[in-house]
């Protein structure tokens, strides 16, 4: 793939990336994603077209309101900027094609749940099934996805039952469930099972911190899964535990 071509992908990452940061701030609230324009929350005032450029905008205007200079979170580059690589990465590894979109799509929405989970401790529905949707198509073999979605949405429905019983407190949530049905079709079982092991790797260290500072031990663990989605789906044919992707 050229340069040109990656880029092109970049840029439409970037773009989704710049809607996702609307899923985040307004999903969660239960406001609508189409009315009102995007808008400063400090002032409101609307954002011009031209302050309305995914990254370069937030870098122009040094991260501040145009109209009222209040701060404008880094979150915002940061989630345009992730997403284009996303998209870019998946072209490159998968061509362009519809099920590269489907996969970079999933990815995205993945992104999304993120950081609204770390923002609000929540996972809304609304965007996390179309994920699993998206990831049920992310390949040719939409059966065998089918099939991987249902196992791992079982059999993580299972442990939950379990866990929960042994401890006598909600393990995981539903969600987890969902996005690991997400992460099945989106990876096979093996990868899935390894990027369920890193996830626990990842998380384990920031629970330790927290139980040390005595601080709530209930963390986020969205992130943690997908940032192992992301690593296994792209190193995933370096490993080799996960076998056959998608």
């Amino acid at each position: 793939m050229g340069a040109f071509e990656l880029f092109s992908c970049f840029i439409v990452g970037a773009v989704f990336g710049s809607f996702g940061n609307v899923l985040i701030a307004r999903v969660p609230k239960g406001e609508s994603i189409v009315k009102p324009g995007s808008h400063c929350p400090v002032c409101l005032a609307r954002i011009r077209f031209y302050h309305n450029i995914p990254i370069l905008s937030w870098l122009f205007l040094r991260g501040r309101c145009a109209d009222c200079g209040a701060a404008i979170s880094i979150r915002y580059p940061m989630v345009e900027g992730v997403s284009g690589a996303l998209f870019a990465l998946v072209c490159l590894v998968n061509g362009v094609n519809i099920f590269a979109l489907f996969a970079a799509l999933t990815l995205f929405l993945l992104l999304v749940l993120a950081f609204i989970d770390l923002e609000y401790k929540a996972v809304p529905d609304s965007i996390n099934l179309p994920a699993l949707i998206l990831a049920l198509m992310s390949s040719p073999f939409f059966l065998q996805n089918l099939e991987h979605a249902v196992l791992l949405a079982g059999g993580m429905a299972l442990l939950r039952f379990f866990v929960s019983w042994i401890f006598q407190k909600e393990a995981m949530g539903e969600a987890d469930i969902i996005v690991g049905a997400t992460m099945g079709a989106l990876l096979g079982i093996s990868g899935t099972l390894v990027a369920l092991f890193a996830a626990s790797l990842f998380a384990l260290p920031v629970a330790i911190y927290g139980a040390i500072k005595g601080k709530d031990p209930e963390i986020p663990f969205i992130p943690f899964l997908v940032l192992a989605t992301v690593l296994v789906y792209f190193l995933g044919g370096y490993l080799p535990m996960t076998g056959v992707l998608g």
